[in-house]
């Protein structure tokens, strides 16, 4: 409105025309008509998707006559959504750019205070020492989760954390989300996401979180799991919600599954990353108080650098191809045995008897 007032006007005919010109390079910045019929908004520093409904009354209506009148029927660029990695730009020729940018910036990990790079180790101990029971290959692997999710590459694997409550499995993702990644490039997963197509809020996010899944029936587990293998594996993805039209965009998604107890009924497969999460610090107070003073912006970044400088990524790194075996995985191996095999497990192989 305010570009339209400040218009120039030529007569043409009998008529004054106005010169639209500023008026449509801003709409065209800001404003983004999708191949799927939908709309994308840039509103503040966020990108809000709009059906055809919503947009007419949230914006289109308002437009001044003449520029509604080129928008709905003029030359208006069409675009279609895309993951488009390591960068922060939003319109890259005719893709709309979905993926959230994460919050942490490069900066050389020696010019962090050491007292900031000592938090950070603490951090890194931590999981090594209770996610990873002090394993090496477990602690690799999830540093090089970290990169792969950093650089924007797809995670093939489920990473999967079991145990109790008060282990301190969850606060790693909890200093992810808030002080490396950022809020706006991850995304606490629901049961809805798993059991319906409405999954709109998954999309451009870097990491998502599942909590403490509900207990499933046997069938709604057939249907769930078929899901998570679809956000684990699939290359592309169809997003939805209520009143929004649904559309595909590549999968770029790392996810968590953290839960106190057995909530994975097919968790033998390859894509689980079943990891040894210890109990040794359950309980430990002072332990925890300390590892929560790492939780601010300023470790976070220095956690970020420091995996962005010295993990490294093979060039064929493929999150699956490279997990490591785990004692949990083994242990689901053997709950999933059929019951002949149980049997001859426990009252002979077991028991030493041929």
């Amino acid at each position: 409105l305010t570009l339209y007032s400040k218009c120039t006007y030529s007569k043409i005919g009998n008529d004054m025309v106005p010169d639209l010109t500023q008026c449509q390079e801003y709409i065209n910045k800001t404003f983004f008509t999708i191949k799927s019929g939908m709309y994308a908004v840039i509103e503040g520093n966020d990108l809000v998707f709009h059906d055809k409904d919503t947009a007419k009354t949230l914006y289109i209506n308002r437009f001044p006559p003449p520029v509604k009148k080129w928008f709905m029927t003029g030359q208006v660029p069409l675009y279609r959504t895309d993951v488009i990695e390591r960068t922060n730009e939003r319109v890259n020729g005719d893709k709309i750019n979905v993926y959230e940018p994460i919050k942490s910036q490069r900066k050389a990990y020696e010019t962090f205070p050491n007292k900031v790079k000592d938090k950070c180790h603490r951090m890194l101990d931590h999981i090594r020492n209770i996610w990873c029971s002090k394993n090496k290959d477990q602690y690799d692997y999830i540093l090089q989760i970290f990169k792969s999710m950093f650089e924007g590459r797809k995670n093939h694997s489920i990473i999967y954390l079991r145990g109790a409550q008060g282990i301190g499995k969850s606060m790693v993702v909890d200093f992810l989300v808030e002080h490396v990644i950022g809020q706006k490039a991850s995304c606490k997963g629901t049961s809805t996401q798993l059991k319906t197509s409405y999954n709109m809020a998954m999309l451009g996010k870097r990491l998502i979180r599942f909590e403490e899944l509900p207990t499933f029936t046997t069938s709604e587990w057939m249907a769930v799991s078929s899901t998570l293998k679809d956000y684990a594996t699939g290359k592309i993805l169809t997003y939805s919600d209520k009143y929004i039209k649904s559309f595909e965009c590549p999968n770029a998604h790392t996810i968590f599954i953290l839960t106190n107890v057995s909530a994975i009924k097919d968790d033998e497969g390859r894509r689980y990353f079943i990891m040894d999460v210890s109990p040794e610090k359950a309980g430990d107070k002072a332990y925890f108080t300390a590892l929560y003073e790492c939780f601010n912006d300023e470790v976070g970044n220095c956690f970020y650098n420091y995996i962005m400088e010295n993990v490294d990524l093979p060039s064929k790194w493929h999150s699956e191809t490279f997990m490591p075996m785990t004692n949990a995985k083994k242990d689901a191996f053997a709950e999933r045995l059929d019951p002949e095999y149980k049997f001859l497990k426990e009252n002979y192989i077991l028991q030493g008897l041929s």
